[in-house]
């Protein structure tokens, strides 16, 4: 992003506002995808550096009717809030205060922001579903997160399981490679699928 498309800013932490259901992260299980590893764990070391006052990535946020909206950095404001309910005093924090020229771009930066630690295979699927949605074609997010188009096609076809089957994948108890050989041994029959002994 242009320097002239950002600024740093100070706010009060508890101005920070999350938009449900923003966060490809918590496609499928919401919220439950903080409580789960390796997420847990990031949290509350980011917690525990909030307390002791040690450096953390700067958030990233859009100001929309008056409200700072976290744009990049869901889990460090998870973080930041547990800290003050644990009695941390932080009156304010810096934000990196983005602007965009369309909403394709707002909503990437997420995407991009969620590399150091990664998405389950089916936030991706969703992250870049959505992506396609808004305008993006498979093309350019290929280019721009560096897989063949067939990589990130196989990745949307995820989104072609039972949301039930998406939710164990989320949540670490089916491999993606197992729920795809399921998917395939039954032409895709969602009922068929969801019967098989392998689908916990």
């Amino acid at each position: 992003m242009d320097q002239n498309k950002y600024k740093i800013v100070q706010i009060a932490p508890l101005s920070l506002v999350i938009e449900i259901g923003f966060n490809p992260r918590e496609a499928v299980i919401g919220n439950l995808c903080y409580e789960l590893e390796p997420v847990k764990s990031t949290i509350t070391s980011i917690k525990q550096a909030y307390k002791e006052g040690r450096r953390v990535d700067l958030i990233k946020v859009v100001l929309k009717d008056g409200q700072y909206i976290v744009r990049q950095g869901h889990c460090r404001t998870h973080a930041l809030k547990l800290a003050l309910s644990e009695g941390a005093v932080i009156p304010s924090i810096s934000v990196v205060l983005l602007a965009y020229d369309n909403e394709i771009e707002e909503y990437l930066e997420n995407l991009d922001g969620n590399r150091s630690n990664g998405l389950n295979p089916v936030s991706q699927a969703h992250a870049l579903a959505h992506a396609v949605k808004m305008g993006s074609s498979v093309e350019s997010l290929s280019q721009r997160y560096q897989r063949s188009t067939t990589a990130i096609r196989n990745m949307l076809k995820i989104l072609d399981m039972p949301v039930e089957l998406q939710r164990l994948i989320s949540m670490g108890e089916i491999k993606k490679t197992l729920a795809i050989v399921i998917m395939l041994l039954y032409s895709h029959d969602h009922a068929k699928v969801l019967a098989h002994p392998n689908t916990p």
